[in-house]
């Protein structure tokens, strides 16, 4: 905290003196301080806390008064009771930080203190975590594929951290230094698949902070991949792996997410990422050959499992292979092999299968021809007719003995034509005015135009001495390799086309001159006075030059570097040029330059003089004479010294206010002195000279008017910007302040502060003089003892009266917070629902003069903070602020004038939470959907409706009379809610209440669940069961099932084939339901499968055996061979018990009635015997 001083005057009592004296001899009283039990969170001796406002205990002389000081300013008292004990809690909420507490006690007996150093430590840093490389997948946050994978994280140095896996504590580390930490799970700590990891941190003040994430485990590998050739490549029959695309694509399935690599025999082709769907596909990006391969593939998943390999041969087939065509070489004219011709009927050959049928048609013509490759494949042909002028275009289709066909495309180019003649020129040149082509370069450039595609045959000497290609825009250029002498040069250029039909001839004729030819120049002979070629004369204008220079020539004068004129050389390079000028007496530097016609600059200088008079003499104060500031011709000397300048030896006679003073002669040099003897008046002078060289030429200078000065004046020195309320008490709040005062004109001041030298400034003409403190001249806050030593222009000196300041430039910059009584909800969170809040200003120092809140968003004043009566400052609102956020500043200023503002402070008023809702996650939701009924017994419900500030949300829950608290954690952006034990079946009422951080609450409506896990079945019966009951037998090949179930079951279906398909039943009344199976069944033993499912989403199922049986074979009697007496099977016998034999009776009969008629009465028999 900064405390400001200002300068000013203070009585001391006399009195007071004495008792202090007094009082000096007493012994200090014994004073302890520390922190409250309950205040000291964490390590109870480490004098860390995480209270805002700690408690503090301490012990001194019963009775005593405490003064309890933070950081050396005192925040409030206590007074010890009758034992000596005292208490103190911190009056306002201390931030973060280290703070040196102090506690003095008086008595009229005598004083002391102790003191304590304390942390408060609020907050501690949320950890974070994250699977360590080595146990980590490249690109897959959270995926390992081990079970006991490695995490390190950071979190607050020198914490404890606690790490839980599905919200089961496994392990606590400790964090080192650096805050870093790590962990390896140990077996069966992880399960397969994703495991909810939570990090709780604790520092050494209690303070915990948490993370939750996930880790997936993923150790199993992936099934073997299939693989088959896709549709679009499966050329000719279906499935049979034989395409004839080179660059087949191939499809199949694998894990979702997994990575296919596929090989082709040994070699690698390439990895494809397998679709969400589970479907791949690869397309070959290199042609394959005929022939048979072998590709295979496997699956790699995410976590680095590899499947086994599934492999596809297949088979590659395109038949028709190869086809060429090109004009025959005696028909080819020009150059051979760029199917440009002259010849209107041109052979054709090339080659393709063996004894394939070619037909060829000239899309120009309409010409067919049909000819036949030999057993080689080879063959020719001509068309009977000429072709076109220009492009013609064949097709050729081709038909193999196999019956494949394919089309091929050829174009030649009949030219009988010749070509335009070529255009030709030097790459750089210039054309003189007598038509002669002129290049400096001795390896010049030929360009031109000519045909596109045609070929130039340079010519020299009547020889061929190179050939240039024509590009396709028809311009062409060609760089000689061999220099050339400087001369004349013929060329000849012809253009050949690709027919080898050629132009005209070309001449092209140009000179070469590399040599750069210098200007010369001298003055006309009539112009030239004295000795001839010096360059020296009397004459002043209409001088003549002469010169000459290279042929057309540009040729510029120059008069000391500045152009005069220009001329031009002649066809023999002579040039002259008047200069029409009065050039006055003076050496003169004449420069000729020449520009030849290809831009090349040569040059040469003559020195030319002219002279005709002597010169105007000088006057001016000696050096030793011009005292004070050097050349302002202003000195305190009244005999001064004069010099200047005259031509040598010549007499000069010196003038003051127009009266002759003397007489001096100048020296060999042309300088003059001359010594006044009598003094000269205070006041302006005029001195003129007259000079006379030894010819009688004459001259005279001007006046040379100056100054005699003998006296001066006392500086003065005052502030230029008094600071603060009063502006003539010389305190500032400036430390580089401006300074201002008086003294001659035009005088040097010297400026001291606390008598050291800071600056030199001069005064202006009305005596006035201003200087800044520089930023390294920046004095410190005090008092300081300015003085100002002066000299003027002439010399003279004079001293300044002291002039006292004093600087205070510090202020405190005030912080804006909520006063705890209008913190709402979570303190220190600039969230309240108190919407007429106060705010506490601290760092308000006490010279503080005005305090204004200001609103930062339109930058207006709000109010005036006042002090209380414990010098702190508040500031209340005086009418309700709007829901939402808001900002404010405070400007405070001192006495000094020194201005600071507050950071903006922002608080959000919020009086309003939104109304939570809690629903049943639709994928726990089992059986109907929104009747809130379901078979998990550890169902997850979804939070809705929470607002983004809420601080605290609960679940309650209601079940068989007993209510259960539990507070959730935001989740990965949701509000989510799973019971941590299983429910037993049974009806739950949760309902949610949310705190916001304002201190807001509101609670959802009750939402009721039933837990249903549970489901039994009553049993099935074969309505048409026929023949014997409850055997499950029945002769109607459509047989009447009935099923008994629970009322709340909502779906039974029946299957006879294992499951494979299933049939519903038809609910009837009390849990009956009914099913008649609507085909008829062959004879035979069935399975009937039940499977019922109740409205939770329950299953049972139940199987019985049962059998359809609709025939029944005829049977045959007959009399038992041993009782057919006399004839035998005459069915006539002596025996009147005989025994007759039954046959085919099924082995599944149950009952065999024999009926005896006889007499005309028919009766049934005992029961026969089987077997």
């Amino acid at each position: 905290m900064n405390k400001n001083t200002s300068t000013g005057k203070s009585n001391s009592s006399k009195n007071e003196e004495n008792k202090l004296d007094a009082e000096s001899v007493k012994e200090p009283l014994k004073v302890t301080l520390a922190l409250a039990a309950e205040s000291n969170s964490g390590s109870k001796d480490d004098s860390i806390t995480n209270f805002t406002k700690p408690q503090f205990v301490g012990s001194t002389a019963p009775n005593a008064t405490v003064i309890i000081k933070i950081n050396g300013i005192a925040v409030g008292q206590a007074v010890a009771d009758s034992l000596g004990n005292f208490t103190f809690t911190a009056p306002e909420t201390l931030t973060d930080g280290t703070y040196n507490l102090e506690a003095e006690a008086k008595t009229a007996d005598g004083s002391g203190s102790a003191k304590l150093v304390i942390t408060i430590d609020s907050v501690t840093d949320k950890p974070t975590f994250e699977l360590s490389p080595e146990s980590s997948v490249s690109g897959h946050k959270g995926l390992t594929p081990t079970l006991t994978p490695s995490i390190v994280g950071t979190a607050e140095e020198n914490a404890k951290v606690d790490i839980y896996v599905d919200n089961k504590l496994v392990a606590s580390v400790d964090v080192d230094k650096d805050g870093n930490w790590s962990y390896e799970f140990k077996d069966n700590e992880l399960s397969e698949g994703e495991n909810s990891i939570k990090v709780v941190a604790v520092d050494k003040a209690g303070n915990k902070n948490e993370t939750t994430d996930s880790i997936i485990t993923d150790t199993i590998a992936p099934e073997k991949p299939t693989i088959e050739l896709d549709d679009s490549s499966d050329s000719g029959i279906k499935n049979d792996s034989i395409t004839n695309s080179t660059l087949p694509t191939f499809i199949g399935v694998a894990e979702p997410g997994s990575t296919v690599s596929i090989y082709l025999g040994l070699k690698h082709l390439g990895e494809v990422i397998v679709a969400k769907d589970g479907t791949w596909s690869y397309t070959l990006t290199t042609p394959l050959k005929d022939g048979e391969y072998n590709i295979t593939a496997t699956a790699t998943d995410i976590a680095g499992h590899t499947s086994a390999t599934a492999n596809l041969p297949f088979t590659i087939d395109t038949r028709i292979s190869y086809f060429s065509a090109e004009i025959e070489t005696t028909d080819d004219s020009g150059i051979v092999g760029d199917n440009v011709t002259n010849n209107t009927r041109p052979t054709f050959t090339g080659k393709t299968e063996p004894n394939a049928i070619i037909s060829v048609i000239n899309s120009e013509t309409g010409e067919e021809v049909i000819f036949k490759a030999n057993d080689k494949g080879e063959w020719t042909f001509n068309f009977t007719s000429d072709s076109v002028e220009g492009v013609n275009n064949l097709t050729f289709t081709v038909e193999d003995v196999a019956g494949n066909k394919k089309d091929f495309s050829f174009s030649y180019v009949i030219d009988t034509v010749a070509p335009v003649p070529p255009t030709v020129s030097l790459e750089d040149f210039v054309v003189l005015p007598n038509g002669i082509i002129l290049s400096g370069n001795d390896l010049p450039a030929l360009v031109g135009t000519a045909e596109p595609k045609s070929t130039i045959l340079l010519m020299r000497d009547g020889k061929l001495y190179d050939s240039i290609e024509v590009d396709s825009n028809g311009t062409w250029n060609y760089q000689f390799s061999n220099k050339f002498l400087q001369g004349a040069y013929d060329i000849e250029i012809i253009s050949q086309d690709a027919a080898g039909n050629k132009s005209s001839t070309v001449k092209y004729s140009f000179t070469i001159q590399t040599e750069v030819v210098p200007p010369k120049a001298e003055l006309d002979a009539s112009d030239d006075s004295g000795a001839k070629g010096d360059w020296i004369t009397n004459k002043h204008n209409a001088l003549t030059l002469l010169g000459t220079a290279d042929r057309f020539a540009t040729v510029n004068i120059l008069i000391d570097g500045k152009t005069i004129g220009v001329t031009t050389a002649d066809a023999d390079g002579n040039w002259n040029f008047d200069i029409s000028r009065n050039l006055s007496d003076n050496v003169y530097k004449i420069t000729v330059e020449s520009i030849d016609p290809l831009g090349r600059t040569s040059s040469v200088d003559y020195q030319l003089t002219i002279d005709s008079f002597t010169p105007i003499p000088t006057v001016m104060l000696h050096d030793s004479a011009d005292s004070g500031v050097k050349g302002d011709m202003i000195t305190k000397i009244n005999t001064p010294l004069f010099t200047g300048m005259a031509e040598a030896n010549a007499k000069v006679s010196i003038y003051v206010d127009g009266v002759l003073s003397g007489e001096a002669i100048a020296g060999d040099d042309g300088v003059w002195n001359f010594q006044f003897t009598t003094a000269l008046s205070d006041g302006s002078h005029d001195v003129t000279v007259k000079v006379e060289d030894i010819a009688g030429n004459t001259a005279s200078s001007s006046a040379y008017n100056f100054q005699i000065v003998t006296q001066t004046q006392k500086p003065t020195i005052e502030l230029v910007n008094d600071t603060g309320v009063d502006n003539t008490d010389h305190i500032i709040n400036e430390k580089n302040p401006a300074l201002t005062g008086t003294a001659a004109p035009y005088s040097t001041v010297k400026l001291y502060i606390d008598g050291a030298l800071i600056a030199e400034v001069r005064t202006n003409k009305d005596g006035r003089w201003e200087y800044t403190l520089k930023a390294d001249q920046g004095l410190v806050d005090g008092d300081h003892r300015i003085t100002a030593s002066v000299e003027d222009i002439a010399g003279n000196i004079a001293h300044s009266d002291p002039f006292l300041i004093s600087v205070d430039t510090a202020i405190s910059i005030p912080i804006v917070s909520l006063s705890p009584d209008s913190d709402s909800g979570i303190s220190d969170d600039n969230l309240t629902n108190i919407v007429k809040p106060t705010l506490h200003l601290k760092d308000i120092d006490p010279d503080i003069i005005s305090v204004q809140v200001w609103d930062a968003a339109s930058d207006t004043q709000i109010g005036v903070a006042t002090q209380q009566p414990d010098g702190s400052w508040a500031y209340t609102f005086t009418s309700d602020l709007t829901e939402g956020l808001h900002q404010v500043y405070v400007k405070v200023e001192d006495i000094a004038g020194n201005k600071a503002n507050s950071a903006v402070f922002d608080f959000t008023i919020d009086t309003t939470v939104s109304t939570p809702v809690i629903s049943l996650l639709s994928k726990d939701d089992t059986g109907v959907t929104g009747d809130n009924l379901t078979n998990i017994n550890k169902p997850g419900f979804a939070i809705s409706g929470v607002d983004a500030d809420a601080h605290r949300v609960v679940v309650q829950v209601m079940h068989n009379g007993v209510s259960e608290e539990i507070e959730l954690s935001h989740l990965n952006g949701s509000w989510l809610f799973t019971p941590g034990n299983t429910w037993a079946d049974g009806s739950y009422t949760l309902t949610v209440k949310v705190e916001d951080k304002a201190g807001n609450t509101n609670y959802s409506a009750p939402l009721t669940v039933v837990i249903d896990t549970q489901i039994a079945s009553d049993g099935v019966e074969l309505v048409n069961d026929s023949g014997v009951k409850g055997d499950n037998m029945t002769n109607d090949d459509r047989p009447h099932f009935r099923v008994t179930e629970p009322t709340d079951v909502n779906e039974v279906r029946l299957s006879i084939d294992g499951g494979n398909s299933w049939v519903q039943a038809t609910p009837g009344v009390a849990g009956s339901w009914e099913y008649i199976w609507p085909t008829d069944l062959a004879d035979g033993q069935y399975t009937l499968t039940v499977e019922a499912t109740d409205k939770a989403g329950n299953t049972v199922t139940k199987t019985i055996d049962f059998a359809v049986d609709t025939t029944l074979s005829e049977p045959v009697i007959g009399l038992n061979s041993a009782d057919d007496t006399g004839v035998q099977g005459d069915n006539m016998t002596n025996s009147t018990q005989p025994t007759f034999a039954l046959q085919h009776i099924d082995d599944d009969a149950v009952r065999v009635t024999v009926s005896v008629e006889h007499g005309g009465v028919t009766a049934p028999c005992a029961d026969p015997q089987g077997g």
